[in-house]
């Protein structure tokens, strides 16, 4: 906040504001394109559009084909809030092998609602478990 006082209202700036984003990795950074918002209203600014996942890493990787620009500012996303952090993808690998245990364990007419529960607005780990029913095969 010292660095962009006028930015201490913006919501923006809050959705990141949990502790160890904001103290240990975000701190006073904002790039000039913004964060990609994790609960931006419109589809083609959610972070399905910008990020993939490595299942084998747990890594956060831009979507391939993204516009420059786009790329750029999922890149300082991930580098500026540490999402790749070794301990967070340790949490994202181990949230991914659990959810998809549970999803293959249920009945194929409960696997669609699972998933839909699972990868609602605001539930913790949302983004891996979409990515996750993302490589899913198509049954």
């Amino acid at each position: 906040m010292s660095r962009f006082p006028d930015l201490a209202y913006e919501w923006a700036n809050w959705i990141f504001s949990c502790r160890r984003c904001n103290e240990e990795n975000k701190q006073d950074q904002w790039p000039g394109t913004g964060y990609v918002d994790p609960s931006a209203p419109e589809p083609q600014e959610r972070p399905e559009r910008y990020f993939d996942y490595d299942p084998a890493t747990g890594e956060i990787i831009p979507q391939s084909g993204l516009p420059a620009s786009d790329r750029g500012q999922a890149l300082q996303t991930i580098d500026d809030l540490g999402l790749n952090q070794l301990d967070v993808r340790f949490y994202r690998l181990d949230w991914t092998r659990r959810f998809l245990s549970d999803f293959n364990t249920l009945p194929s007419m409960e696997r669609q609602a699972f998933a839909d529960f699972s990868t609602r607005t605001g539930m913790e780990f949302a983004g891996a478990s979409l990515m996750a029913v993302r490589r899913l095969p198509q049954r």
